[in-house]
Parts: C-alpha cells; structure tokens; sequence
C-alpha cells in the first residue's frame, strides 16, 4: 500500500483576504472514545465521508494465522456508527482497501484479496440496513501470467452516485492505468484502459465536478525510487479527462518537460475549475524538491505548470478547491539550519491566495510536527489540517494530535489541540458544512493499536 503522508508543511492558497492568525476560542475539545473493538490490533485504518454527515470506517486487523482482515463500520448523517462488520474472512489477506462516500449517501469499499496464489479485486456497497453487498471485480489464478493489480488505487463518487476506480495494473511487464466505472444503479463496467506505452505508471488520482465529468491525473516514468548516486531519473505527470457518460480522452502531458514530477494530487470543485499539486525533484532520494501547480479554469485547459515553493525541502502536497476557484494547497517544509536540513523537524505554514493570481504571504502554522497528517475538506474549499505535534525529546513517543481550520477565504482558525500527550499515529478527518469535524487516529496503548475518534467544533 502506498506510504502514508510525512507531515504537513504548508498551506496555499491560489482571492488574497485577510490572512492574520484569528483569535477567537473554540470550546473546549470533547473526551475522545474507542471506535475500534478492544480485542483487536489495528495496522491501518481509512475515514471517508460526505458534507452531510455519513461517514464510512476502514480497517485492518492484525487478524489470526498471520493475516490482514478488512472492517467496516457505517454511519448516516444525524446518527452514530453502527457495528463493526468484518468484509474478509480470518484465512486470507486484505490490501489496498479504498473506501468513498457520496453526496448521495452512497458508500463503497473496494480491495485486493490475496488468498494462496489467487488475488482478486473485491467491492462492497452499504444496503439500508448497514450490511454490505459484496462483488468480485476481476480475479487472477495465475499472477505471473495475467494482469495483476498492484497496490496503487484511488475510489471517488460523483453527486449522482456514479463511481470510478482507477488503479495500476501490470501486464506482461507492462503497466497501465485502468478505470472501472460504477452506475448509479450500482452495475460496474469492464477496465478501461486510460494509459499506454511502454513507461512505467503509478499512483492515479481522480476527481469528480458538478457536472459527472472526471479529472484523472498520473505519474508516468521508468522506475520508481531511484537509488542515491543512481542516473538522473525523470518522471512526469499525465492527465486525462472523461466527460459524464462517456470515456476518457487522450492523455496529456501536464508537467514541464525536462523536470521531475512526482506524488500527483488533484482537486476539482463544483463547476469545473481544477488544479494538480505535485513534488518536482531532482531525479533522486536526496533533499531537495520543490512544489509544482497547474490549474484549469472550468470549460478550459490546464495552464502552464509553475514552481509555488522557493528552492528548499518543500515536498508531498494535498489541495482543495472553493466553489470560485479558491485554492487551498498543503505541503512539507523540513526547517533548515546552519547544518543543513533538519529533517526530524517539520514546520507547518500557511499562505493565501486565489487561482490565477500569485501565491501570498506564508504564515507558520505549528512547530515541530510528526510524520502524520490528514486534510479533510468541505464543498465551499474550506480545511481542517491535523498533525501530530511532536515531544520535546526525539526520543520520545509523547505526541498529540492537532489541527487548524483554514478558509477559503484566507481566514486561519486558532490551534485546536485534539488530545493530550501520548502515543498516537495514522490520521484521518472528516470535515462538515457547518464547521465540525470528526478526527480519528490510532491510538498506542498496553500493547495493541486502537482507533480513537472525537468530533468538535473546529471554526468558531
């Protein structure tokens, strides 16, 4: 599965308002409580959700005889989670869990089975009464020899409750970038293969507009992670766009030619407006990358891609889009100092902008923060960043989670601090229309791993 977020660094935003940290306090934050059960040992968790207040729950237990075993629990909006539900059985594995949540009130999950030498792509969607109705998709008996789907997926659900999703599969040798699209009468097409060639890709990206049309974005390059002292390697970023309906058009090219583009991130907002967020390296694992942009005004093209971060360790960014095109971008900064880096501390920033206009002011958000963070979004642009805030000694696993209300607006919110000290990893929140959120992480303690969550109020 693909590796977690480092941390959060820094906010953007591409209309400049009023960009001064706000005052105001929030009421205090309510005690957290167990949502995981207590007898088992959880290894990764995801939360998704819709503005409205349904929520879908995933996770994977440590489970007996070795294996990954998938859960689930559901929520609908007004109401609390329901039981949990396991989706796989104790003798096989679960990788690549996706789950998504409609404006709709649709929710899906989708993962690999692996079980002996078969692995098939599995999916789910909620009925009325909680349970889940369960579907193979595609099922390989024999890897070396068919297509294989790797452990490179992104699940997205449009308002009418058309789903897609898009994964990396390989192919005697070969990978592609496929798309598997869901009606809102729940019936699922074949693959559609959106890439060709013979260069490696990986790590698609989608989302949806207003309208159903679909922005697919991918890194497209001959390996992976180059090795330190290796040859110059370059990676680009694809794009495709499929209209409601119908398929995706031809793939384009959307970085510059000549630099190195990674870890591709795309948000889209009602009307159509869009834009990509990217790491731009120099070809190899060392410090040093920078922040790539580019953004399409609904009805147009992509623009030309542009570098919004100075020279420095600005890397792994995540975006969202308001409904007049209000861009709010989060990446890494590591602190630099007279030695160089400081890669074990990372502080979080913030600027303001609007799409189309120049980057503004930066603002630090945090100090020291861990390798976790979680942006949760609203359909007005708005975000609720988290981390974890990390102890005063590198040696200690004391922590606490987090966060800060960003508007589209350029407005900051004040700390919202989450939790007290203690041993807490792998964020996830959900952010609603009316300035709540519901944060869940996991939480360290006599040994197991547990999923803890709370919900408050994080915009006074």
């Amino acid at each position: 599965m693909r590796k977690s977020v480092a941390a959060l660094a820094a906010v953007a935003a591409l209309p400049i308002a009023t960009g001064a940290f706000a005052k105001p306090a929030l009421p205090p934050v309510p005690e957290p409580h167990f949502i995981s059960p207590g007898d088992q040992d959880v290894a990764w968790f995801d939360l998704a959700g819709s503005s409205r207040g349904d929520a879908t729950l995933i996770w994977i237990e440590y489970a007996a005889y070795g294996h990954s075993r998938l859960w689930v629990r559901t929520k609908r909006a007004g109401g609390s989670f329901g039981r949990p539900r396991p989706l796989t059985g104790v003798h096989v594995d679960a990788v690549e869990a996706q789950a998504a949540v409609g404006e709709d009130g649709t929710q899906l999950v989708t993962w690999v089975e692996l079980d002996r030498d078969t692995q098939s792509l599995k999916v789910a969607s909620r009925r009325p009464d909680g349970s889940f109705a369960e579907k193979t998709l595609a099922s390989s008996a024999k890897v070396a020899t068919t297509i294989v789907y790797s452990t490179e997926a992104d699940l997205e659900v449009a308002r009418d409750g058309t789903a897609l999703m898009v994964l990396v599969a390989g192919f005697r040798g070969r990978s592609r970038v496929l798309a598997i699209r869901r009606d809102p009468d729940g019936h699922w097409s074949k693959p559609e293969a959106v890439s060709s060639g013979k260069r490696g890709v990986r790590y698609p990206k989608v989302a949806f507009d207003g309208a159903g049309a679909a922005t697919l974005v991918w890194e497209r390059g001959p390996r992976e992670f180059p090795d330190d002292g290796a040859s110059r390697v370059k990676q680009e970023l694809r794009v495709a766009v499929r209209p409601p309906g119908g398929r995706f058009g031809r793939p384009r090219k959307l970085s510059k030619t000549g630099e190195d583009a990674r870890d591709p991130e795309v948000a889209v907002n009602a009307r159509g407006d869009a834009a990509v967020v990217w790491n731009a390296t120099h070809g190899r694992n060392l410090p040093g990358s920078r922040v790539g942009v580019a953004v399409r005004r609904a009805g147009g093209d992509f623009g030309p891609p542009r570098l919004i971060t100075p020279p420095g360790e600005s890397f792994l960014p995540r975006a969202t889009i308001g409904p007049s095109g209000e861009l709010v971008a989060v990446w890494n900064r590591d602190r630099m100092t007279k030695k160089g880096f400081d890669c074990g501390c990372v502080a979080p920033v913030t600027a303001h902008g609007s799409v189309g206009e120049n980057l503004g002011g930066t603002h630090r958000l945090a100090g020291r923060i861990d390798d976790a963070v979680a942006l949760a979004r609203d359909p007005a642009g708005n975000a609720f960043v988290t981390w974890l805030r990390s102890g005063r000694r590198r040696d200690s696993f004391d922590n606490r989670v987090q966060g800060r209300f960003l508007g589209a607006d350029g407005y900051v919110g004040p700390l919202v601090r989450v939790t007290p000290a203690g041993d807490h990893g792998e964020l996830g929140a959900l952010l609603r229309s009316n300035g709540t959120a519901l944060v869940a992480w996991v939480r360290y303690r006599k040994g197991k791993s547990r999923i803890e969550a709370v919900r408050t109020r994080v915009r006074p």
